[in-house]
């Protein structure tokens, strides 16, 4: 591996220069617990947590692929992003997964064996508008 491989010379990482981190951007985030300010618990999604150092397969130059690393298809593409987005939220529970894809895929949709083409698209504007299921636990017993 060339020394200037590294997280900070990859296309996927976002990076603060001056702290040395940043986020890895090549898979979609992964929903998991954040402390609130007011110590309770919530559920939030989060991009890859690495320093400028770092380095993994997956790497890729930002000027573009490696040379050996053949570009996909279209239809490979969305496949793959459809498929990161479907396992990412295997993270939530079941009940807030639920709730998740009833408000983003219609009726029809949530019964059809194949997500929608734009479905990526449509998780990523759920957590980026801020929208995260419901903690069943959140309320106090017999007001559920």
């Amino acid at each position: 591996m060339n020394e200037l491989d590294n997280c900070s010379a990859c296309r996927f990482w976002h990076g603060d220069p001056d702290r040395s981190a940043g986020e890895c951007r090549r898979y979609p985030p992964v929903a998991g617990p954040r402390d609130m300010s007011d110590g309770l618990r919530a559920r939030d999604a989060r991009w890859a947590r690495t320093a400028d150092e770092d380095w993994c397969g997956e790497w890729a130059s930002t000027t573009g692929h490696f040379s050996s690393e053949p570009d996909l298809d279209p239809e490979q593409e969305l496949w793959l992003r459809n498929t990161s987005a479907a396992q990412a939220l295997l993270v939530l529970p079941e009940d807030q997964r639920d709730e998740l894809l009833r408000e983003i895929l219609t009726d029809e949709e949530r019964e059809c064996p194949s997500p929608p083409d734009d479905f990526h698209e449509r998780v990523t504007r759920y957590f980026t508008a801020g929208r995260l299921p419901r903690e069943e636990s959140a309320a106090p017993p017999g007001e559920a």
